[in-house]
């Protein structure tokens, strides 16, 4: 893994993947145990901690 962001916004996310080529990751449950053993070589956007992305709401 080379860059690893973990942006706080919606808006910092969406520039981040405008000016990167980055895997996007909400958790990583599946990720992680899918890569033991192997190098962790992708460019990461961790999406877990943009508050906005919480939770379903009905409007």
């Amino acid at each position: 893994m080379t860059l690893y962001l973990q942006p706080k916004s919606v808006d910092e996310a969406v520039q981040a993947l405008s000016e990167n080529s980055l895997f996007v990751l909400a958790g990583g449950t599946d990720y992680y145990p899918a890569r033991v053993g192997k190098p962790l070589d992708d460019d990461i956007l961790d999406i877990t901690g943009i508050t906005d992305l919480r939770g379903i709401t009905e409007t």
